[in-house]
């Protein structure tokens, strides 16, 4: 299906045009969340006025239910609250400011359910982030599947991957090599620039990292 119709929609239209599209699909409940970090509604590629001073990236969250993936953006975005999040059924998007970049981040909720229509986020991606619970080696092999179901689908190639290694707080989390081998990565990746980062997201125990997170989110989005 073409897709330069849905191009020329406005930030908030797409956004209706996909909660329509896959309510209708998966009956889950869809949040659009858009914290302004610059005046305007542009979204990824379309127009504002600090363009200039503030260039607008797409960035993907995915990764599996439970791997931690609102408590990141919570964090990143510095949002207050008690610590508990229930699962994402459908997707949140908000707008982090990140050094002189505006990133606009759409995370999409990661049950089975949901995963059948990661396909839909794909196009236009700059950044992806891929977040896995470190300490829950049960569903290593799931996350392996669905990580190199993305890195094989021609609309990310040579996208950008952060991988994060997530719940780093918790008894037996993977780290490093051993972490890069259970999904199967060895790095350097041809043709992509790959970077690992360990943290943990949870309230109780935020990592003190999480501003190297946002900074790297960044940089590997303008490459």
């Amino acid at each position: 299906m073409a897709l330069s119709w849905f191009q020329e929609l406005s930030f908030l239209s797409k956004a209706a045009v996909v909660v329509g599209t896959s309510a209708s699909l998966i009956g889950g409940t869809y949040i659009l969340y858009k914290r302004l970090a610059v005046s305007g509604t542009a979204g990824p590629g379309e127009s504002t006025r600090a363009d200039t001073a503030n260039p607008e990236k797409r960035v993907l969250v995915l990764g599996l239910d439970g791997a931690g993936k609102s408590s990141l953006l919570k964090c990143l975005s510095h949002q207050e609250g008690d610590g508990k999040l229930e699962p994402t059924e459908g997707f949140n998007v908000m707008c982090i400011q990140a050094k002189n970049t505006t990133l606009n981040v759409w995370e999409v909720g990661g049950t089975k359910n949901v995963r059948s229509y990661w396909d839909n986020f794909l196009q236009g991606t700059e950044l992806l982030v891929f977040v896995v619970d470190s300490a829950d080696e049960v569903r290593f092999p799931e996350a392996k599947e669905e990580l190199h179901k993305l890195l094989k689908d021609g609309r990310l190639e040579k996208v950008p991957l952060l991988v994060v290694a997530n719940k780093q707080d918790l008894p037996g989390a993977k780290k490093g090599g051993a972490f890069l081998a259970s999904l199967d990565l060895v790095l350097p990746l041809k043709g992509r620039d790959v970077h690992l980062l360990e943290v943990s997201s949870s309230a109780e125990k935020k990592s003190a990292n999480m501003s190297e997170v946002l900074d790297l989110m960044s940089v590997l989005s303008k490459n």
